[in-house]
């Protein structure tokens, strides 16, 4: 019998790839991994401090969001409040 409607959004959902990902592997989703986590706060603090290897003007979400390969909203959804990193713009340090 055919798939549920459910099913079927599931499985489109279990289905996207990052446009950026040209191996259009699929996209990492729930819970985090200490491993992600642990490159994320290393990546968060080298991008606040201007080392990190991006061209200016990126901005952290769509940055660790390609890294991690994972949907920008997964990286918004971990870093709310005063961990907010929606917004921030890269600006390499002078060297």
């Amino acid at each position: 019998s055919p798939p549920s409607s459910v099913q079927s959004s599931q499985s489109q959902q279990q289905q996207q790839t990052n446009p950026n990902n040209s191996n259009n592997i699929p996209l990492r989703r729930g819970k985090w991994t200490p491993e992600e986590e642990s490159y994320a706060l290393a990546a968060i603090r080298d991008f606040n401090s201007g080392y990190l290897d991006a061209p200016p003007g990126s901005t952290l979400r769509t940055y660790l969001s390609m890294k991690l390969r994972c949907d920008p909203m997964r990286i918004t959804k971990k870093f709310t409040g005063n961990a907010s990193i929606g917004k921030k713009v890269f600006h390499p340090a002078l060297r």
